[in-house]
């Protein structure tokens, strides 16, 4: 599985390399998007400059984590060449998937190989894995992090303190793994069979070893900015994207027209009189989201709720095909129309868009099939002594708790990226339930069959 999924990789990356250079798409690629070419240029500032920040700018960066453009300094230190990162990152894929296997065969074998396989095979997996972004080798440490955590989980304490530092590192990669920590707590606490003293100091360990490589980065954002967050990314995506997408979605304006309703309240009550996203501004930043969501909260929590299908439903085929020039930029909002219930619609953008269509019903099915293992799995949860019912439970509540944290109107195929071998876990293991349900039911007709002959 390791040679399929690098091979896989490296494949798919000379075709898209050469589709970018001859047809003039994709960007630069494989950098692409504005995440991509932030996480490059802040690489070659440290690289040259010895500074954490973005070229042109004096104020050092507090939107990204130091784990990814650390990573890529490394590559072009070595290598010159960003694209040698893709090697990297289809290498790290490899591994990636031999985790999936090995913690997924903690259930069963079956359950192991199928999530390793469908993890390998993703379409949207394999084009995020050679690009310039980070959850490549954010999947892999999180996968390195429970690996440790599932084989020695009612194991020596020394073991827990490796799955902090790993989590950590994580963290300063990708910070939604902020996430994890109390799901590890909490699996913990239901499911392990040491004493709840054994289980406190475990936790406390993991936390300890966490905190170490976490702390200085917050002590280095405290020192610059006076805060101690790890990033500003969470707040400036509520106020540049969440709350004016609601209101524009509230008031039926555009969201250029709302983020200005935005802009210019915060140019009120802020000193720094920017918008910039950095930890300097999201204090008032998170002032201007509270003061507009409080008026209707329950409103914007139905709003968050239907923007959040795409993080499970979302095809991702289409965004690949929409960079690929193959279908056309603006798409059609299907949140927005769902939102409005707009059932005409929802028709037409499905009848006048023929290839976009067939790609989003393609995936979407594809990942329906997918929640529907994953809901099935729930079942297994019931019996704490059940074969790998922690290692299950360890997959839902990292699906849930990203969901919560990256879902609303930012969710996209993306962002469930990052989680998909878990859901993959899970969905295998539903339907492996679901499958020895039947055979049960089967055998157990075929003995009523037999005594009432």
């Amino acid at each position: 599985m390791f040679t399929v999924t690098v091979a896989v990789r490296l494949i798919a990356f000379s075709v898209l390399s050469d589709i970018a250079d001859t047809h003039g798409v994709l960007g630069r690629y494989p950098i692409i998007g504005n995440d991509s070419g932030g996480y490059a240029a802040v690489a070659r500032m440290l690289l040259e400059e010895g500074r954490f920040a973005s070229p042109g700018l004096a104020e050092p960066q507090s939107y990204v984590v130091p784990g990814y453009p650390v990573f890529l300094a490394g590559v072009l230190a070595v290598a010159g060449d960003v694209r040698w990162a893709i090697l990297l990152q289809a290498i790290l894929a490899g591994f990636s998937t031999l985790l999936i296997w090995k913690i997924g065969s903690a259930v069963s074998h079956r359950v192991g190989v199928g999530a390793a396989l469908l993890f390998a095979a993703d379409p949207v997996g394999i084009f995020y894995s050679i690009t310039i972004l980070t959850e490549t080798l954010f999947i892999f440490l999180l996968l390195i992090c429970l690996s440790i955590f599932v084989r020695y989980f009612d194991g020596r304490i020394g073991w827990f303190f490796l799955s902090g530092l790993v989590l950590g590192i994580a963290t300063l990669t990708r910070p939604t793994a902020l996430v994890v920590l109390p799901v590890l707590a909490i699996v913990m606490w239901l499911y392990s069979s040491m004493s709840l003293r054994r289980i406190i100091t475990c936790v406390l360990v993991m936390g300890f070893s966490f905190f170490m490589i976490v702390f200085p980065w917050m002590l280095r954002n405290k020192i610059l900015f006076d805060s101690w967050s790890l990033t500003a990314v969470a707040t400036t995506q509520w106020f540049q994207q969440s709350a004016p997408l609601y209101y524009a979605y509230k008031y039926n304006v555009s969201h250029a027209e709302a983020y200005e309703v935005f802009r210019a309240r915060l140019m009120e009550i802020n000193p720094h009189k920017s918008d910039d996203g950095t930890l300097r501004n999201t204090p008032y930043m998170g002032r201007v989201v509270r003061e507009f969501l409080l008026e209707d909260p329950f409103g914007y929590m139905y709003f968050h709720a239907v923007k959040t299908l795409p993080f499970f439903f979302s095809d991702g085929l289409r965004d690949i095909a929409r960079r690929m020039g193959f279908v056309e930029v603006n798409q059609p909002n299907i949140g927005n129309l769902l939102l409005a219930r707009d059932v005409r619609g929802l028709w037409d953008a499905l009848a006048h868009n023929s290839l976009s269509s067939v790609l989003l019903l393609v995936g979407a099915s594809a990942w329906f099939l997918i929640i529907i293992g994953m809901t099935i799995s729930i079942a297994g949860l019931r019996v704490s002594s059940q074969t790998g019912a922690h290692i299950i439970a360890l997959c839902l509540l990292i699906i849930l708790a990203t969901a919560l944290i990256a879902g609303g109107p930012n969710a996209s195929a993306r962002y469930r990226f990052s989680v998909s071998p878990f859901m993959f876990i899970a969905a295998v293991y539903g339907f492996e339930m679901f499958r020895a349900y039947l055979k049960n039911n089967e055998e157990l007709s075929a003995r009523g069959g037999s005594a009432s002959g």
